[in-house]
């Protein structure tokens, strides 16, 4: 299944399919972000013998590389609840390339675990980042969750032509480049699990188990690749016929296309590594283009990953013009306390004639923590209020809001944050006792406005594979695209 040793035993009652990742504290960045923490383990490729940052014909090669793996991390630190921190190993290394294509790449899931304390489903696969999110502990401490590895030798001539694009947050890159920070950004997402663990060329599942992806999958008929026979997911990984079952990106898919139907890839010819672990190249007729596909396009954006994400059982940064807002348990269970943290621009919303702040609970209650008692008020055991003006007399352009909330009874759930007029607000909604809902529309149509994809400029793809099956790119111009094999 790729390079790496191959284990499986039980421990307490956990069931573990992993590519171990020896995980060391030296060369580790710690990256924080409005969600939670992710830690860079930077192996080869950043630092010289000395310990300084590489250096390659005058250029800060390593800083570059440190910078832009920085500020990857630091957008899905921003985006997902992360209340036990990621440990991503990154290194660059010699992987193939030649004048008629390189291999950029590789990520995926450093391990696979299953039958944990808090796994919606049990008897299936889930990839270790999200099962520690779902089990409120670290399941595996003595090793990381995601392995990523990017070609060094692109940024030495192998590819005539053609080199790394170091801008940092950059989703599109100048012609004849590969821009790194879009290509760690979605390689991540594969690591935090947008992929399969199943061979798509047999159909067979790992050692006799769905996994969390799949059970997201079904063909044209409905019918769920977890309940096909081994012959029929085979069948299914050629069709052009599978869909994304989940509720999340089906609702967004609708809102921004006016279409529900999210078809994944499942080309006729198969493509291990890539096959059915990214969204179509025509998700619907009315689809933009996003990032997750099996080619990158410059451009593109994340507008419906993070639904797809929320649909896996990843809980999601809520964030609007004025508020970012994010719930410590993805999961929460009826009775529990559990904490939100919220951040509110003071300085905005005065300027934009907002007087209040209110934050409520519908199906439990609050208790105020990190609040200022003389701006802020409780007002019921579900609800605070906050005076825009007391707060910037006291000097706060910027509040953090922290409070603890829990929910009554199994069933709808939210907390929300508005504004005096609630046009600017949040709201992160749970069905307790069953999975974590989130409502990502607000965010997708921000993104799409700051993410329209560049016309008349150059586009480059790639074939993505995951789980150290390589990423094989090609760069197109005025229409020359090299076959794909």
């Amino acid at each position: 299944m790729g390079n790496g040793i191959l284990m499986s035993f039980s421990r307490a009652g956990l069931v573990l399919f992993s590519l171990l990742a020896s995980l060391t504290q030296a060369n580790t960045l710690d990256i924080v972000g409005d969600g939670g923490r992710i830690k860079l383990v930077l192996a080869e490729g950043f630092l010289a013998a000395d310990g300084q940052p590489l250096v390659h014909d005058g250029q800060p090669l390593g800083q570059q590389r440190i910078d832009v793996m920085s500020a990857a991390a630091k957008f899905w630190a921003d985006h997902l609840i992360i209340t036990e921190p990621i440990v991503i190993n990154v290194r660059f290394a010699d992987l193939l390339c030649s004048s008629g294509g390189a291999v950029l790449g590789s990520a995926g899931p450093a391990q696979v675990i299953s039958d944990f304390v808090g796994a919606p489903h049990q008897g299936a696969w889930y990839p270790i980042a999200l099962a520690n999110q779902l089990a409120g502990r670290d399941l595996m401490p003595a090793v990381a969750d995601i392995n990523v590895r990017f070609n060094s030798r692109i940024d030495y001539g192998c590819m005539p032509g053609a080199s790394w694009y170091y801008g940092v947050d950059a989703m599109s890159s100048p012609p004849g480049t590969f821009a790194l920070y879009n290509t760690a950004v979605h390689e991540i997402a594969h690591g935090l699990g947008f992929t399969t663990m199943m061979d798509v060329s047999t159909g067979q599942v790992a050692r006799g188990l769905v996994d969390h992806y799949m059970l997201n999958l079904s063909d044209v008929r409905g019918l769920s690749l977890s309940q096909m026979t081994a012959a029929q997911r085979q069948a299914a990984a050629t069709s052009e016929q599978v869909f994304w079952a989940g509720e999340h990106a089906r609702s967004v898919s609708q809102d921004i296309t006016g279409i529900d139907r999210v078809r994944m890839h499942a080309p006729r010819e198969l493509r291990r590594g890539s096959s059915l672990s990214h969204f179509s190249t025509s998700i619907n007729s009315q689809a933009p283009a996003e990032t997750m596909g099996p080619y990158f396009v410059s451009g593109s954006s994340l507008w419906l990953s993070m639904a797809t994400l929320a649909d896996m059982g990843w809980g999601l940064v809520r964030r609007s013009d004025y508020f970012v807002m994010a719930m410590s348990d993805a999961m929460p269970q009826v009775g529990r306390w559990v904490q939100v943290r919220a951040a509110v621009d003071v300085a905005g919303l005065e300027q934009a004639g907002k007087d209040q702040i209110h934050l409520q609970v519908t199906g439990g209650e609050l208790k105020m923590e990190g609040v200022p008692q003389e701006a802020c008020l409780k007002l019921a055991a579900n609800a605070m209020r906050c005076s825009v003006a007391q707060l910037q007399q006291m000097d706060f352009d910027r509040l953090q809001i922290k409070v603890s909330v829990r929910f009554a009874a199994q069933g709808p759930a939210r907390v929300v944050l508005a504004a005096t007029d609630e046009q600017q607000m949040l709201s992160s909604s749970v069905t307790l006792g069953q999975d974590y809902y989130v409502d990502t529309r607000l965010d997708v149509r921000a993104a799409l406005k700051h993410q329209q994809p560049e016309t008349g400029s150059v586009s480059w793809w790639f074939f993505c594979g995951l789980v150290s099956v390589l990423l094989v790119f090609g760069l197109r111009r005025q229409g020359f695209l090299p076959k794909k094999h």
